[in-house]
């Protein structure tokens, strides 16, 4: 097992930075930052409903947060989110279920492997 030592914030870029060759379809760099943060801030929401979390991490001041802690523009963010909108990471302002982890409980990631005989087509 490796460990790394990080904080909430770091922890959603390196868990998708960990599952990057595996998300289908593909994350630029800039898009895995907003998504993490995005992310982050589903996870510091978590005791809120659904909907009215999703409207708080949308709202202007979370996006000004995450410009900041970007570095990054408005511009930017928000085309950036209508690209993971697109490609189905982000639906009616509510992060894609499979992306909502808890640090607090998903401290290990592993998978599984399950293998299957090729099949093989008769070609006679």
């Amino acid at each position: 097992m490796i460990t790394i030592k990080t904080n909430k914030r770091k922890y959603f870029k390196q868990y998708l930075n960990i599952l990057k060759p595996l998300l289908v379809p593909k994350l630029s760099n800039g898009e895995l930052n907003i998504l993490a943060e995005l992310m982050y801030l589903n996870y510091k929401y978590k005791n809120i409903d659904v909907k009215s979390r999703g409207k708080l991490i949308f709202d202007y001041d979370s996006k000004i947060s995450i410009i900041n802690n970007l570095n990054t523009s408005l511009a930017t963010l928000n085309n950036v989110i209508t690209i993971l909108r697109k490609k189905n990471y982000i639906k009616a302002n509510i992060i894609n279920p499979n992306l909502v982890i808890d640090p607090d409980i998903n401290t290990k990631l592993g998978f599984h492997f399950i293998i299957e005989e090729d099949k093989v087509e008769n070609t006679i």
